[in-house]
Order: structure tokens, then sequence, then C-alpha cells
């Protein structure tokens, strides 16, 4: 029996050919098309600085808001109805200068009214004066009288009837006497009330008229003609931008040497100018444990609103190593 050697392959053989020839084709497409460009690295740079001893300034920047160095909400002490606006928003006014009016009519009667009670208080007075005066007579004209009497009962040349009579008069009259007296001895005190409710009186008639504290500009208007008010709401608000100030909030290491009068330096519009710290918070805020300072700027230089920087210069650090 004959054996042939030269057998078909098999099945596994022709699967492994194709892998082989696939992960070929792969390598292929996957290829890099060049070679990698190697670049030379910048040699390293070393810069030597010599390390010095000397003072160094130190200044501390803090930003604020200009705002008038005065503003007041002025309000009526009494309530009544506007008659007379006078002012408007932008006018400059004066002190004492009339900026609005309620109407006075009835302040005015109570004044009037006043006036005459303490008129008629000053007449009883005088009244009462004069009749304690007489009363005081009469008394010792009565006591008298009484005495007389006793002495006429005790020789049987008056009745009991007379004498009570005249007893009942003098009681009468010591009522009487007393009564002029006290009124005598309060009469001061009677007046000075009927003064006090007049010279309240004429206060709530000036009050009537809303007068400007100082000189400044009405900034803001709450009412109109007509409208009525009341105590203490706000009505006119007033300014004085004759010269501006700002706060600003500063570390304790900074506002510890800070003191009132000293000057800082500000920037406002680009300019550096001077200004002065008028009021400055000793113990820090609760919350933000800084301390306020309000400084002021010369007359002329920014306006309201606008966003100004401080500087302040603290002590330098003396023989410092700096590069």
């Amino acid at each position: 029996m004959s054996v042939n050697l030269f057998r078909k392959p098999s099945s596994l053989f022709l699967i492994a050919a194709i892998v082989i020839i696939v992960l070929t084709a792969l390598l292929i497409v996957t290829a890099p098309d060049d070679a990698p460009d190697m670049k030379e690295l910048p040699k390293a740079r070393v810069e030597i600085v010599k390390v010095l001893s000397r003072d160094v300034p130190i200044a501390v920047s803090a930003a604020g808001r200009l705002q008038p160095i005065k503003r007041t909400m002025l309000k009526f002490e009494i309530s009544g109805q506007i008659t007379g606006r006078l002012i408007e928003p932008g006018q400059q006014v004066e002190a004492g200068m009339l900026l609005l009016e309620l109407d006075a009519r009835d302040y005015q009667n109570n004044t009037t009214e006043a006036l005459a009670q303490q008129a008629l208080e000053a007449s009883a007075i005088v009244r009462d004066k004069q009749a304690y005066t007489l009363a005081r007579e009469n008394l010792r004209l009565q006591e008298k009288e009484v005495a007389r009497l006793k002495r006429l009962k005790a020789k049987s040349l008056a009745s009991q009837s007379s004498l009570d009579a005249a007893r009942q008069q003098l009681t009468t009259l010591k009522r009487e006497t007393a009564a002029l007296k006290s009124s005598v001895e309060t009469a001061d005190a009677r007046l000075q009330l009927k003064q006090s409710a007049t010279e309240r009186a004429e206060r709530n008639l000036e009050r009537t008229k809303l007068t400007s504290p100082w000189a400044g500009v009405v900034n803001a208007i709450m009412v109109e003609t007509g409208d009525y008010v009341t105590a203490s709401v706000p009505v006119v608000e007033v300014i004085d931008n004759s010269q501006l100030e700002f706060i600003v909030n500063l570390r304790g290491e900074v506002a510890r040497h800070l003191q009132l009068g000293s000057n800082v330096e500000v920037e406002v519009d680009n300019q550096q100018i001077t200004g002065e710290i008028i009021a400055l918070q000793t113990d820090p805020d609760t919350s933000t444990f800084t301390h306020s300072a309000k400084i002021r700027i010369p007359s002329g230089a920014g306006y309201a609103g606008q966003m100004v920087q401080a500087k302040v210069t603290l002590p330098s650090l003396n023989n410092a190593l700096v590069i």
C-alpha cells in the first residue's frame, strides 16, 4: 500500500496566513511618514543680581467715593398742608432762607389764644394782690370787733348772738384771706404756665416755615404744594458741596500710624493732591475689624460720587535685604 506525502493544507493554516497578511497591511498603513524632527533645547540663561541692604518705603492704598461734607434731611416738627414751595432741586440756598411753608392759620389762632390767656392771668394776679391786701385789713378789723364783743358780752352789754355772728364773719374772712394768699403766692407759677403755653404756640407758628440751616444746595424735594405732611417726615434734602470728603476702611496696623490732622496723598482725576484726615475710628468695627477714616480734600477737586484712591504712607523698613 502506498502513502501520499503531499496532502492539501488544512483550514487552520489558511486562517493563520490571512491574519499574518492583515497585520502586515496594518503595520504598513500606520507606519510614520517621516522620521521625527529632533530639536535642540535652548541653553539655560542664568542672571546674577546683587542683594542690597537699604530702607524700603511702605504705602497702602484704599479706595473711597467722594461725598459732600454736610448733608441733612429737613423735616417739619408739626403737621399741616404745604401752601408754599419756594425752591427747586439744584438751587443754591443761604442760611435761614425759606424753603417750604405750611398753612399757618390754626397755629396763628393758637398763638392769639395763648396771648389772651396770658393777659387775663396777669390781670387776675393784679386783682388778687389788691384783694388780698383788702382782705387782710378786713380780717384785722373783724378780729378787733370780735374782741370788743367778747368784752361787752362779759359785761352783759352784748348778746351772744351778736358775738356768734361776728365770729362767723371772722371765719369767712379768714377763709377768703387764705385763698387770696395762696393765689398771690402761686401767681408767678401760674403766669409762667401761661407764658410757656404762649411761647409754645409761637414756636409752633414759626415751625410752619421750613428754612435752611446753612448755605448749600437743594438736592431733593419730596413734597408738592397741597400735600399734607406729618411731623418728622423728610421733605427736603440740603447738601454742602463746597468741599468733598470720603471714607476708607483701614487695617489696624495701618490705622495705628495715623492721627487726626494727618496728611494723605489722594489721586483724583489722575492727579495727586493732599487730603487731611478729619475723623478716625479708634475702636475697630466688630464685624470687619477695620478702622473707618474720613479724609477731606481741598475745594474744587473732584465731584460728588467720584471714586478716588488714597495712599497712606507708613514708616519705612530699615536695612531690608532687597533684589
